[in-house]
């Protein structure tokens, strides 16, 4: 298994952590602010802050996670300028410091009441992760299901690799755990069984067969049923289903 597993395409993880795509619609839905918003948009004292402010408010409103605000789009840094009377030719993205985004992430996740993201969250999604291996078989279909998870609890949504990140670890660790209660579990005689599914069919054993290249295994043969009517096709098929339930039995 990678270091971290790519769980979405390229494109999709791009997306994933850049700033939503507002319709003109969403724009005013988005970046409308309460009176409560608005009087703390009244308090930061440049145009930087507050254009930052704003972005951050509408980004986060619609996804539950804050963003770089350079990858904010241009069609929205000019919305808000005309809609909260700032000068565009006034906003300097260099001079957005980090300590002016952590202040007003912990402003906007109290007005949103929602808890950051810190190690404890990230513990209990560790947990949640170990749960659903056992149960969905997807990366993705696990990724989906932690942000769904995150949301319900009003926990701010990390950026893609921190989740990737988790996900592999705790498939890593259900991994371990299988392979370790078989080891411990299972005898020598089962070991030969299963084994067996793996060697070579016999059939490459004929001198008219030595020579192919790419040999299939009895594993192969066994897990595909010929849809024929014909009663020897019948009988080949219930052959190979009293053979994988003679080795199912001893195991089970």
């Amino acid at each position: 298994m990678p270091t971290v597993l790519k769980i979405f395409t390229s494109s999709e993880i791009l997306s994933f952590d850049s700033p939503p795509r507002f319709t003109g619609a969403e724009r005013k839905k988005f970046f409308r602010l309460s009176k409560n918003m608005q009087r703390t948009l009244s308090e930061l004292r440049t145009p930087t802050n507050k254009i930052g402010f704003i972005l951050q408010f509408g980004y986060f409103k619609a996804t539950n996670r804050f963003v770089r605000i350079r990858s904010s789009y241009r069609e929205d840094i000019l919305f808000i300028c005309r809609n909260f009377n700032i000068l565009s030719s006034d906003i300097h993205f260099d001079k957005y410091t980090s300590e002016t985004f952590n202040r007003q992430r912990r402003i906007l996740l109290s007005n949103f009441g929602f808890k950051e993201f810190n190690e404890d969250a990230k513990a209990l999604l560790i947990d949640e992760a170990l749960a659903l291996c056992s149960t969905l078989k997807k990366p993705k279909a696990i990724f989906l299901s932690l942000i769904e998870w995150l949301g319900e609890r009003k926990i701010e949504c990390p950026r893609y690799f921190t989740i990737a990140e988790i996900i592999t670890n705790a498939l890593k660790e259900f991994e371990y755990g299988l392979l370790s209660s078989i080891e411990e579990k299972i005898t020598t005689q089962e070991k030969l069984l299963l084994d067996n599914l793996l060697k070579v069919n016999d059939t490459y054993l004929a001198e008219t067969k030595k020579d192919i290249k790419y040999k299939r295994y009895n594993i192969t043969f066994l897990k595909k049923n010929n849809q024929s009517i014909s009663p020897q096709k019948i009988k080949e098929n219930i052959k190979k289903l009293q053979t994988l339930k003679k080795t199912f039995d001893q195991i089970y």
